[in-house]
Formats: C-alpha cells, structure tokens, sequence
C-alpha cells in the first residue's frame, strides 16, 4: 500500500500519543507513530473486496455463550475467592505438550503438562481478565510465548504444582493473599503475595503438608487441598486427601491452620467422608457449611455432605449434586473437579470439562465452566445442570476506566503472553488479519462515550503496521445453537456489527516495540449498553489458524488496555 495515504489528517481524527505506564495511566506527550489515514483509506483494511477475510477467525465458543471462561488456554481444578467484589479463578495451568519433532503430543500427561497455576478474574461472570500462570514448581514450559519460566520454589522432591486453592486475611492491618498448591499427590504447599495475583513468593524451603506430617504417611493421594475460614470465628482450615475406594477410602484430613496461615495449629485429623475420591471443597453459604467433593462411584461425579454446626461436625447424609460432563454435555470427562460458591447475590458452580479441547481434537487439556447452583429452602441443592451457554452477566463492564485487552467474553484467533512492563504484566498477542475479541455487556450510559484510547506495543519491525476496529452487537455466525458442538469443521465465529472507530498502528522510525497510547474519535456518539468487539487488522496478514500459540507473531502490534471517554 502506498505510504503517502498514511500522511496525518489531524482535522479527521484527534489524536493523542503517548506512553504507557504500568498503573495504566499515560505519561509523556511526543507521538512515536504514524499519524492516521484518511477515513476512506483506513475503512479499506477492513472490507472484504480489499482482502480482508469474508469470515473472521473462529473460536472456541459459541457467540453468547460463558461457557468455557476462556479459550485462549486451559485451566483445570478451578476454585474460587473473592476479594473487593471480583472473583479470582485459581486452577491447573495445563498446557499442550510436544514431542521431540516439534508436533502435539498424542498421549498428553499430567506430570508434564499441568505447568504452574493460571489465575484469571471477573466482576460480571461474562468477561474475564486474563492473570497469566504462575511456576510455583513443576515441569519445563511448552508455551512457546512464555519466555520466562523459574520455579518459586526449589525444594527437594517437589516437582509439580496443581489443584490450587486461595484466600485472602487481614494481617498487620494489611490484606495478605495465601495460595495453597498439591505437590502432584505427595504434600502440599503454600505461597504468599501481597495481592490477589501476585507476585509470589515462598515463605519457607519446604512444604506446608508432607508424608512426614503425623497422620499423612497414609493417605493415597496427598493433594486437592481447600482452604477454608470460618466467619464466625476467623478460624482456617484445610480438607485435602484423596484416592481408594469403598464408602470409607481413609484418605480424607483435615486440619486447623495457625493464625500465620503458612502452619498448622494441630496435627491433622482422619475423618470419615462417604466415597471420596479427590477435589476437597469447603464453603459457606447462607450459615450452611456445605463440604463437597468428587466420589469414587458413579463416574467421578461430586456429591455433598452439609452441616449447621460448624466445619468439623454435624454432617448429614451424602447427596449427588452433579454428574459428569460425559454425562451432561457429551465430552471426554471421567472426573468433575469444582468448587462452590457464592457471588453478588447467586449461587454457582465452577467446574471443569474437556469440551473445548475435544472440539480443538485435543486430548485431556480442562477448561473451567460456571452454572447455577440453586438451594433449596431446606438447604439442599438439587442436582446442577451442566450448560454451554452458562450463567448470566451479573453487571455490566464499565467501559470509562483503563481495561486491560486480555479481559475478554470470547475471542477468536488471539492468544496472550506476558510482558513486564505491560500494566497486568499481560498482552494480547498473536494478531492476525481477522482475528478478534469481544466484551459481553458494557455500558456506555446515557451520556455515552465519544472518544476511544488504546495502549499498544508497537511492531518490532519497522515495515509493519496495524489496526483496531471498534463494532458494536455483532451476530453469531457458524455453530449458534445452544446445545451446538464445535469441532475442527464445525465452528463458531462472529459477523457484522456496527462500525463505531477505527485505530491504525504503526510505529515512526526508531520507535518499534514500544508501549505508546492513541486517543482517536469515534464515528458517533455511543449510548446504552453493547456488545463491543474489537476485530482486527495485520500487515503481516492471515495466517493459518491453529491452537498453537506462535512465537513469531509477537512481533507484529499487540494490545495492553482501552478506555472510552465521555
């Protein structure tokens, strides 16, 4: 394309150029790129007569749909913890594994393929902010746009790190964040931070729980731990154990944990839990402590025992509560990892299932999935129904603060990595012609926005350039039915929509792979409440789709944070 159309047209579009900075907000005030093109010639990236593909990327998710929370990776083992009315997603980073030639491992593994823990968060259950994974200890990494992959721990015969489980106390008059992590099924360890994501760090050489500890030598699967703090008392406590089978397998402990939270106030105690066979999970809810956990008949699916009287006593009878995704939605799935929980007013499951990889004809990678969870009047729970479409929104995403590019409803043909310097240490990466990502539910109000500011990293190499463009309510193309399956040739992606902005990306000489900002005017002025996606465009073009993230495409622009402007 001739460069001279890229000449500036400030009097089009009113540009503001800046650095990013880690807070999100920017500093500085020098462009460091090219200046806009001319509406006409900017529009012209984007039509389909012009090149740009007829049908954009497909995903891995059905248009509307919550189910899987993301599919720009896996996560599996998922529990929950909510801190300052967001809700944290803590769980089994698995990651694809390959072999000696370079190509997907047939016959995937957990020792090698469960990589450190993968946190994301939510305040709406429909758009969730991408946190990246964290090597407390485990195997060498296989994601090609993870660079740097140092263990948080080096302690002898601890090689894995899985099942994870969080909370968060005030300590010294600071909140003070507690990882716990399954050594695979031999201890259990702990790491601390000073915020919901880290960083993080180890407390001490060794770990919290170990077949040292009285009463654990026994216990078949030392592992799935769950932390748990009673309101009523401020008292913690972990349940972890798992494996065996029969109505009393032996495997469950519990254990009083210190008021440090990184050490036990007693030793931890054998108790008797009908059936257990892994995925430990205490929660309150509505005064009712509700202990649930995956059963060694009926396939892996979980069932609950609930008391009145506290965590330690008063059980009643076992009760089913979900069967297996093989059972409810068609998948791959034998076990049912999950936890409870409450969130703004409802009541839900979080669990994991297999369906996003069987589409993608990978075997074993989890993805988390989230479906209401009922409760009686009586404080049963009837069986909770597995869904693709999962739970509704339960606010609207406020599109006039710093929003990170890696929140995301549902996306196609993106991936993230992470970057030091980018403000949640995240960027969207992986640009292609076509690709694109989307926000269920922002509100723009009543005022509504007219201007749009993104942070960018600029391409790496100087011939390269991009650019954004803002739609509105788009529609579902492809597979859009509720109970849709999605394989390699039956797929999902997105059409039309209203085009309300568009960004062009390139960097000035000397000036590549830098994080800068653009402000530019919308088209319109926009009010209520929309589907926003962002879709865009490369100069390194279309590039075959796969679910492979590769390196190379980190050099082209990528995407750290927007903001709208009232």
């Amino acid at each position: 394309m001739n460069k001279s159309i890229f000449a500036g047209l400030a009097l089009v579009l009113c540009l503001i150029f800046t650095a990013c900075s880690n807070d999100g907000d920017p500093t500085g005030n020098t462009s460091i790129l090219e200046n806009q093109p001319s509406t006409q010639e900017l529009a012209a990236l984007f039509d389909a007569s012009s090149g740009f593909p007829a049908e954009m990327s497909n995903s891995w998710k059905i248009w509307g749909h919550r189910n899987p929370l993301f599919t720009q990776a896996f996560g599996a083992d998922p529990n929950v913890m909510e801190y300052r009315g967001r809700l944290y997603v803590y769980m089994s980073n698995d990651t694809l594994e390959y072999g000696s030639n370079g190509a997907l491992s047939g016959s995937p593994s957990y020792a090698k393929g469960i990589q450190g823990i993968r946190i994301v968060s939510s305040s709406d259950l429909a758009n969730w902010t991408d946190h990246g994974a964290v090597n407390i200890a485990g195997p060498e990494n296989t994601n090609p746009l993870v660079t740097d992959w140092n263990p948080l721990v080096n302690i002898e015969g601890v090689n894995a790190s899985w099942a994870p489980t969080a909370t968060w106390k005030p300590i010294s008059g600071k909140a003070k964040f507690f990882l716990y992590w399954a050594n695979s099924g031999n201890g259990i360890g702990v790491v601390v931070a000073n915020s919901p994501t880290g960083p993080w760090t180890s407390p001490f050489n060794k770990l919290l729980i170990d077949r040292n500890t009285p009463t654990c030598n026994t216990v078949e699967w030392l592992f799935d731990p769950s932390v748990f703090i009673d309101d009523k008392d401020g008292q913690a406590y972990l349940f972890f154990g798992g494996g065996g089978s029969g109505e009393d397998p032996g495997n469950a402990r519990r254990v009083k944990l210190s008021g440090d939270m990184i050490s036990l106030a007693q030793d931890p105690e054998a108790w008797k839990v009908p059936y257990l066979f892994e995925a430990s999970d205490m929660k309150k809810i509505n005064d009712v402590y509700y202990f649930s956990y995956s059963v060694n008949t009926g396939g892996g699916s979980i069932s609950y025992i609930k008391s009145l009287t506290g965590p330690l006593s008063g059980f009643g009878e076992r009760a089913n509560v979900l069967t297996t995704a093989a059972t409810q939605l068609g998948s791959s799935d034998t076990n049912v990892h999950h936890a409870m929980f409450e969130f703004k007013g409802g009541t839900y499951m979080i669990y994991h299932t297999q369906k996003a990889a069987q589409a993608m004809g990978v075997t074993r990678m989890r993805s988390p999935f989230i479906d209401n969870m009922p409760i009686n009047a009586d404080d049963t729970i009837p069986p909770v129904t597995m869904t693709r479409k999962g739970v509704n929104q339960v606010e609207y995403l406020n599109p006039y603060i710093m929003n990170e590019a890696e929140t995301i409803g549902i996306q196609g043909g993106i991936y993230t990595r992470p970057f030091a310097e980018a403000s949640n240490g995240m960027l969207v990466t992986s640009i292609d012609t076509g690709d694109w990502l989307a926000l269920y539910g922002v509100d723009f109000g009543s005022e509504g926005a007219n201007k749009f500011t993104a942070c960018i990293k600029t391409p790496d190499a100087a011939a390269d350039y991009g650019a954004i463009e803002l739609r509105l309510d788009p529609q579902g193309a492809g597979v859009t039915s509720d109970t849709g399956n999605l394989t390699t040739s039956n797929t999902a992606r997105i059409t039309g929509g209203e085009v309300i902005g568009r960004v062009y990306i390139k960097a000035k000489a000397g000036e590549t792979g830098k994080l800068t900002t653009v402000t530019v005017n919308l088209f319109k002025t926009v009010t209520g409440v929309h589907n926003l996606v962002f879709v865009f465009y490369s100069s390194r073009g279309v590039h075959p789709e796969t679910i492979v993230p590769d390196s190379r495409h980190k050099n082209g622009f990528e995407f750290d944070q927007w903001q709208f402007e009232q």
